[in-house]
């Protein structure tokens, strides 16, 4: 009995690992994003640029050669409020909604069809202190994204989140 107990709780931090290793391409590196007002590190490609628009507090990181682009908001409204909000628009846009392929109460990814095309698109809130960061796929990126590259960006906002 014990010999079963010790197997099942390997079983299980070995499996609790997996779920938490999160994988990410060879050539991505953490960012440490503090100097953005923004207490968090996030997973992005080496090549990537950084804007910040301190004005509107958002702040854009590019690496269009790696299919990376994100819009990082700041918000007071709570994540719930965020999430759903996206959903709704999301769910209303003329893009025909495909489903989700992860949703969770923090975001979600969404697979789209625009023009017979699939793309992937990331939404994703966490609430630090008194402001809420809002991650999404920068809608200015001139390329459908794809399901890997939708799969990176989003572990990405999730790492970054803590979650």
């Amino acid at each position: 009995m014990k010999q079963l107990t010790f197997i099942a709780i390997l079983t299980f931090l070995f499996s609790g690992n997996l779920i938490l290793a999160q994988s990410f391409p060879d050539n991505w590196e953490s960012h440490d994003l503090s100097q953005y007002d923004m207490p968090f590190t996030i997973m992005a490609p080496a090549s990537a640029t950084f804007d910040y628009d301190s004005d509107m507090e958002e702040l854009y990181i590019d690496a269009a050669d790696d299919h990376f682009r994100i819009m990082i908001s700041v918000y007071e409204e709570t994540v719930e409020e965020l999430i759903e909000e996206y959903k709704e628009e999301v769910e209303d846009e003329e893009i025909e909604l495909v489903g989700y392929v992860h949703d969770t109460p923090n975001g979600f990814l969404a697979e789209e069809r625009i023009e017979g095309e699939t793309d992937f698109e990331v939404y994703y809130a966490v609430r630090k202190g008194n402001q809420t960061f809002f991650f999404q796929t920068n809608p200015l990126f001139d390329e459908l994204y794809t399901a890997e590259d939708g799969e990176h960006i989003f572990q990405a906002c999730k790492a970054a989140a803590g979650m």
